[in-house]
């Protein structure tokens, strides 16, 4: 299996850590978490009048020989919680020395180690045009492997292909709208999706809606090199576009780098605007951060681990 770059001391951070659900939806097993709906599990929480067609398992026989009345046991019910991670795997992510896309994949794996160690079901996928590929739900500690394994194996595929490319792939845009819109239409358990994208993108407003539309609660962790936020470049430079492969020819200067510097942060804001107004999570990231210190500290602080 390939080594991932999550270190074993990070692991039994992870272990401490819990995926939060805001919005608790009925799982497909019990898990460790406390639901307001009331279920089967050992830990009691009230009383309710029988009636038919309830199971006779759950009467309570004492009660009913003390006050000759049927009554049903309810129990505080526990339930798991899916977590669906999709990594941005366009060429954007990719530049360089892919520092944003491995960033991505590593979350993706300690993500899903988070949420298998505390007996909630995970699953990750790739995106470009579309959804590339998928691995889940599964469940139990044991599936972190699994999961690792398929993170890993689509970190070579792509690392191979990049390196047999004879030519550059056409030129293209990531349609995150089209990705996120596929995924969603794949009726995928209800439960939290986190996206980790660049969003370098045609859009991504219509496949947040179609993930919430899908029940999903949804989280755009919004990745950036240091070398996009803060570019060390001056002079006359020829840049070329790295998904649609055009090119500029540019002059840059202090004042040029300020009016970038107030794009890039306009555009961050326009997306964490758009996310508050959905209820959904924004979160951005840097490249160079490790992931362990990014889910700890980044992710604890949005609420989307606890």
């Amino acid at each position: 299996m390939r080594d991932l770059g999550l270190a074993p001391e990070l692991l039994k951070k992870l272990d401490q850590m819990a995926i939060v659900c805001r919005r608790m939806k009925a799982g497909r097993s019990q898990g460790t978490r406390r639901s307001p709906k009331k279920g089967s599990s050992v830990e009691f929480a009230d009383f309710r009048n029988y009636t038919r067609g309830d199971d006779l398992k759950r009467v309570d026989w004492n009660a009913y020989a003390r006050l000759d009345r049927l009554f049903i046991k309810l129990f505080i019910e526990e339930q798991d919680v899916t977590l669906h991670v999709l990594v941005d795997e366009s060429r954007s992510m990719r530049h360089d020395d892919a520092a944003k896309f491995t960033l991505g994949c590593q979350v993706a794996a300690a993500l899903g180690y988070v949420a298998l160690s505390n007996y909630d079901r995970a699953a990750a996928g790739f995106l470009t045009e579309g959804l590339d590929c998928y691995y889940g739900p599964v469940t139990g500690k044991p599936s972190w492997r699994g999961l690792w394994s398929f993170v890993g194996e689509r970190m070579d595929a792509l690392e191979a292909q990049a390196a047999r490319a004879e030519q550059p792939a056409p030129p293209s845009l990531t349609d995150l709208d089209r990705a996120l819109g596929q995924f969603a239409s794949r009726r995928p358990v209800e439960g939290v999706t986190m996206v980790v994208s660049d969003l370098f993108c045609k859009g991504y407003q219509a496949g947040v809606r179609a993930l919430q539309a899908a029940g999903q609660e949804v989280a755009l962790l919004h990745v950036m090199s240091p070398q996009e936020t803060a570019p060390g470049l001056s002079g006359e430079l020829k840049l070329i576009d790295s998904e649609t492969r055009s090119a500029r020819e540019v002059s840059i200067t202090p004042s040029l780098l300020r009016a970038y510097a107030q794009k890039v942060e306009a555009y961050s804001e326009s997306v964490r605007q758009f996310c508050v107004s959905r209820g959904a999570t924004y979160v951005r990231i840097r490249s160079d951060e490790p992931a362990g210190q990014f889910i700890s500290s980044g992710l604890r602080a949005a609420g989307l681990v606890r």
